[in-house]
């Protein structure tokens, strides 16, 4: 006699398959990826002002349980904001920590550009230095940073209001054993923000000294290739949303679809330094804007994340929303994996899946058979799977 928990399963795998179908009729009629035809604001949602008595803030993060922080930095201090509360200071003496992002264990990883490093803080508030140099040779001054899938955390490391002490400026990588440094990017005039896909198959740079962005394919020891541009704009902050829309941070915000056309702009009253996704649906576009904080509600959420079995790496990736829906976004490499993984969340209801398929391996074209095929394959591997 089969348990309850093999019979949810079982009945997981059928929606998926049924969804398959679904998802198939609607990119024969719209397209995989399609840009949205109404921008990415809310319908009538306005930019609200949050706080604007700071010196210089950037790099605003969100952890496991919601709560936003970003930096002060010139007051070299890390702000922390519950949404409804006001802000209270996280940390001071923060070496002028520009970038920030939490990785799977709670910890707050930040570019100390006035320290030439960037360091891990624990829950408690101890740090430890993940890199201050590199072939022996302090750090210029690290800026901005993205944690990818398996850990491995990439950063820019320009040059701004001090002077040069590597042999440029560059993006690097730290494994995610947290052992080496690599440099990854060595051709740019001032790397600044910087994004990947959830998959971590994709990394977005800024060369905001050049005034462009670039894409890169992230290869397997977390170095980069096809180097492509993206957009002839160049940014201080980035980020993504769950239809792989890029915001930059201009003069204004621009959206770009995941093909490089501006898709829409949001006017801020002071210019933007960096910006992300939070509340509980992700759908509040925070934006740090050098002495204030604004908010805006857009139409298309955030990407969350879900540190699951296997539900991380190029296979697959499961987000979940703030009211437990979870949505399972399958890559055509290995959707066998990504399938698991998303019956491995438990199936908490309500349940909803995300059907999507990559364009990379099409030309950039909708593959509606492929990711029929993937999608139908997840369902029934999933379903031997319990027997």
């Amino acid at each position: 006699m089969r348990t309850n928990r093999q019979l949810r399963r079982i009945s997981m795998s059928a929606v998926i398959a049924w969804l398959a179908w679904t998802a198939q009729a609607q990119e024969t009629k719209a397209g995989v990826g399609s840009a949205p035809t109404h921008g990415v604001v809310a319908p009538g949602a306005k930019l609200e002002t949050l706080g604007a008595s700071f010196q210089f803030t950037e790099g605003p993060t969100v952890n496991a349980q919601g709560d936003v922080f970003f930096s002060d930095t010139k007051a070299s201090r890390t702000y922390q904001w519950r949404g409804d509360k006001e802000f209270s200071v996280f940390r001071e003496n923060t070496n002028g920590a520009n970038g920030l992002y939490f990785d799977r264990n709670g910890n707050l990883l930040a570019c100390e550009g006035d320290a030439h490093r960037v360091v891990s803080v624990d829950p408690q508030g101890a740090v430890q230095v993940l890199a201050d140099q590199y072939n022996g040779v302090p750090l210029n001054k690290p800026n901005d940073l993205w944690i990818d899938p398996k850990g491995g955390v990439y950063f820019t490391d320009p040059v701004y209001g001090g002077r040069l002490v590597q042999d440029g400026e560059h993006v690097y990588y730290i494994t995610p054993d947290r052992k080496k440094v690599i440099r990854v990017i060595s051709d740019m005039v001032r790397p600044n923000g910087l994004v990947g896909t959830p998959d971590g198959a994709t990394l977005y740079v800024s060369d905001h000294g050049g005034k462009k962005i670039y894409k890169y394919q992230v290869k397997d020891d977390g170095t980069l290739t096809d180097k492509t541009l993206f957009a002839a704009v160049g940014s201080d902050g980035m980020t993504i949303d769950a239809e792989g829309n890029i915001y930059l941070t201009e003069k204004d915000v621009l959206a770009f679809d995941p093909a490089g056309n501006q898709i829409d702009k949001i006017d801020v009253p002071v210019q933007p330094t960096n910006l992300c996704f939070v509340g509980k649906d992700r759908r509040t576009l925070l934006i740090t804007a050098r002495t204030a904080v604004y908010a805006i509600q857009c139409r298309i959420p955030g990407i969350g994340k879900f540190q699951g079995a296997g539900a991380a790496g190029k296979q697959g990736w499961v987000n979940r929303d703030g009211n437990g829906r979870y949505s399972l976004r399958v890559c055509l490499r290995s959707p066998v994996v990504a399938a698991r993984s998303a019956l491995e969340c438990g199936g908490l209801p309500p349940l909803s899946f995300q059907i999507a398929s990559s364009r990379r391996q099409s030309g950039g074209k909708p593959p509606h058979s492929k990711a029929l095929r993937a999608t139908l394959l997840c369902g029934v591997c999933a379903f031997i799977d319990t027997l």
